[in-house]
């Protein structure tokens, strides 16, 4: 089958034999294939829409979490040795190692 701007080419300068007794049907054809392709494409990008953006709220929500667990400080137990000593009492300061966790 022609695509789409071929056979509006040929309706436009039909020549001397006149354009095609199915050439309708044939622009319709053509035109439901595009109207379909690209309904495909924008249902592809917003299902891909929606994944990143629960990831981002995910990757949020954990980041959130991150920073609540820095304003709580170091538990007793933590004691990595990388943990800097608060020059005004003996609150110790966490680093970046003791509150990062992978997994």
């Amino acid at each position: 089958m022609a695509d789409f701007e071929e056979l509006l080419n040929a309706l436009r300068n039909p020549g001397e034999e006149g354009p095609g007794e199915t050439i309708y049907d044939d622009l319709n054809a053509a035109y439901n294939d595009r109207v379909s392709a690209g309904d495909a494409k924008v249902a592809e990008l917003s299902t891909a829409n929606e994944t990143s953006a629960a990831e981002i709220a995910r990757l949020k929500a954990h980041n959130y979490d991150l920073l609540a667990s820095v304003g709580k400080g170091n538990p007793a137990s933590v004691s990595s040795g990388t943990a800097q000593e608060d020059t005004t009492g003996d609150e110790v300061v966490p680093s970046l190692a003791d509150i990062i966790t992978y997994g």
